[in-house]
């Protein structure tokens, strides 16, 4: 009952405000879940940094793709 309270009075999880936080726990469980799971499975250490090498460029990649959507702000420079 606390923690459904907690969502509904400080988050407005009803309302729908906070899909980012959705999408926050979401990238969270992707980028930590194979990281523990994968030495777990007998793989080597390095399939996990491999991994998390792969999700550090596309996440490159998709702010510098995602940064030109944005117009220039001339107090940044």
């Amino acid at each position: 009952m606390g923690f459904k309270y907690f969502l509904k009075k400080h988050l407005s999880w009803e309302k729908g405000k906070n899909i980012y936080l959705l999408y926050a726990v979401l990238l969270h469980a992707l980028v930590n879940y194979p990281v523990v799971i994968i030495p777990g499975l007998g793989f080597s250490i390095w399939f996990a940094e491999f991994y998390l090498l792969l999700l550090a460029i596309v996440g490159y990649v998709f702010i510098v793709r995602i940064k030109r959507s944005f117009p220039e702000d001339p107090g940044l420079n």
